[in-house]
């Protein structure tokens, strides 16, 4: 009977060993698996911080964008106008010389035939 209880205890004893091997293994199996998700957890932090900061980004120079846009537009405009302004100037000016000219060859024309000067060959 002690020898029975004896095997039994020594099988037992192996038994407790192979299950605290197991036990052992899969403590550190658990360890890897832990470590290995604040791993994941940490990288997709990151990822979750990255895309924040693309999407805020994003949003900086979407506004830039608008408001570039808006003041080139203004610009542009502006310049519409004013390139008007300077159009209807430019005609006045161009009417004024034409009249200019058109009196100055009719006082010429008028002061020719009421004084002929001799020409060149004449003198």
């Amino acid at each position: 009977m002690f020898q029975n209880v004896r095997a039994d205890n020594e099988r037992l004893i192996e038994v407790n060993k192979d299950v605290m091997e197991e036990l052992d293994q899969v403590k550190e199996d658990r360890d890897l698996f832990e470590e290995r998700v604040h791993e994941v957890e940490d990288e997709l932090e990151a990822v979750k911080k990255e895309k924040e900061d693309e999407v805020a980004k994003r949003i900086e120079f979407s506004t830039k964008f608008e408001t570039l846009s808006s003041y080139f537009k203004e610009k542009e405009d502006g310049l519409h106008c004013r390139l008007s302004e300077l159009q209807v100037k430019c005609k006045q000016l161009e009417e004024e010389n034409s009249e200019a000219k058109h009196s100055f060859l009719q006082k010429k024309s008028f002061l020719a035939s009421k004084n002929p000067m001799p020409k060149l060959k004449e003198i």
